[in-house]
């Protein structure tokens, strides 16, 4: 079962820092990751749901960013 089906994004990726701060991640790790939700930002709504996200966006992101 796909988890995340319907969760907006910054949820999504606010799980995703949870996890990596119970695994001990550095905190220069975990300020790069909240970063990057940032600049993420600049490029697409946070709030769409993850299954509404397009290849197009994650590809324009990574290939801006």
């Amino acid at each position: 079962m796909n988890t995340r089906k319907g969760k907006p994004f910054s949820e999504v990726w606010g799980e995703f820092i949870t996890s990596q701060t119970a695994k001990g991640v550095a905190e220069i790790t975990l300020r790069n990751y909240r970063q990057v939700l940032h600049n993420i930002t600049r490029f697409f709504d946070v709030e769409t749901p993850m299954d509404e996200l397009s290849k197009e966006n994650c590809i324009l992101f990574f290939t801006e960013y």
